[in-house]
């Protein structure tokens, strides 16, 4: 934010007051075209020989239009010093209309630093942004002594009003244009990520033939890739409805995926339970954790629950102390065999598992507890 210190009739000191900042827009040249006119209108319908559209900057206040009125001896981009108390610098400190009939008659104002011009009556009124922040003003000064008529008051105000309203209008459209260009690049992104995603899916196919497929049916085979193209297909889902084009909501992405996935899967029902604390992760630690739960559901879903009543499984999510976050998934199934091979090579499924886990940086133990447990622990 940026300020201006003016100074004021009715204040002791200077008063700091927040002006156009940065990130405004500029006012493009058609836009100052239509205030000149309008700037032009009034000084003729008032009768006055300046009309002036002024800019406050941190050092000075600038004539950023002036009317082409006959008599104005006001120059475009004139630059007047702050500390002096022009009746401008006034208005911007107090924020409010000033009607100065006649100067030369007050104790206050006849050694106002505007009467050497020659500027002995005025009337202004601040020129505001959206947000409060001061761009200047837009007033008429007078030669003679002016009292400004109630319908002169109305019409600057109006003028006002419409200059206003083009500074909200050209700030609406700028955000527009930035939510475009920020909506151009998600979708570019988005892309960007669908494209590697599903690169490494098609990775993993390609090492599901490597590793044969003599021992599984047609059927089977295309219920992993269905649950891989699952666990991929729920994180662009997201990433199209969110926001932020990379951050989701870790234990949220979990549920609904570990949901969706036995939607999709499942030939009887199984209870499905994730509890996690609050997690904001980038898709580089949503997509192994979701590529993670893909295989331990599947798994759990062909070979853990043939005997089991009320299959369930639950996922818990925790951030601990020191940084680090556990994922801990539990089904109450048959558990793991005796002798059971859980080297990598030993399957897709655990190669995926393994490096998921490398990509996280974690490390994991498989066990049995009244079922089978998976827990892992990785920084985000």
């Amino acid at each position: 934010m940026r300020f201006a210190k003016v100074k004021t009739e009715s204040a002791q000191g200077k008063i700091l007051v927040a002006i156009t900042s940065e990130d405004k827009p500029t006012i493009s040249e058609e836009l100052q075209n239509k205030w000149q006119k309008i700037l032009d209108l009034a000084a003729e319908i008032i009768g006055v020989p300046s009309g002036l559209i002024t800019r406050l900057n941190e050092k000075d206040l600038e004539v950023f239009l002036s009317s082409k009125t006959e008599g104005n001896i006001f120059e475009p981009h004139l630059k007047l010093e702050l500390g002096l108390g022009w009746y401008c610098e006034n208005v911007t400190g107090t924020r409010n209309l000033l009607v100065l009939p006649n100067a030369l008659k007050s104790e206050k104002w006849k050694d106002n630093p505007s009467v050497p011009f020659n500027m002995i009556s005025y009337m202004g009124m601040p020129i505001l942004w959206p947000d409060g922040e001061v761009f200047g003003t837009f007033c008429m000064l007078n030669n003679k002594e002016d009292h400004y008529s109630k319908i002169a008051r109305d019409l600057l105000s109006s003028l006002r009003e419409i200059i206003q309203n083009d500074l909200k209008s050209v700030l609406l459209y700028t955000q527009a244009q930035n939510d475009i260009l920020n909506k151009e690049a998600q979708m570019k992104e988005i892309h960007h990520r669908v494209k590697n995603h599903f690169n490494l899916l098609i990775s993993t196919l390609s090492l599901q033939s490597m590793l044969g497929t003599n021992d599984k049916s047609i059927e089977s085979i295309l219920t992993d890739i269905q649950a891989r193209i699952s666990a991929i297909s729920v994180i662009h889902d997201n990433l199209y409805r969110s926001t932020n084009s990379d951050m989701f909501l870790l234990g949220e992405y979990l549920s609904e995926l570990g949901k969706h996935l036995l939607n999709t899967l499942q030939k009887k029902i199984v209870l499905y339970y994730c509890e996690s604390d609050k997690l904001v992760v980038p898709s580089s630690i949503s997509v192994p954790c979701g590529l993670i739960l893909n295989e331990l559901i599947t798994n759990s879903l062909k070979y853990a629950f043939e005997n089991t009543s009320s299959p369930t499984i639950n996922l818990f999510i925790k951030k601990r102390n020191n940084g680090d976050v556990s994922l801990t998934y539990k089904d109450n199934g048959s558990g793991l065999p005796k002798n059971v091979n859980m080297e990598p090579s030993s399957s897709l499924g655990m190669l995926l598992i393994k490096q998921s886990v490398i990509q996280l940086g974690g490390k994991y133990v498989m066990k049995n507890d009244n079922g089978f447990v998976f827990d892992m622990i990785f920084r985000i």
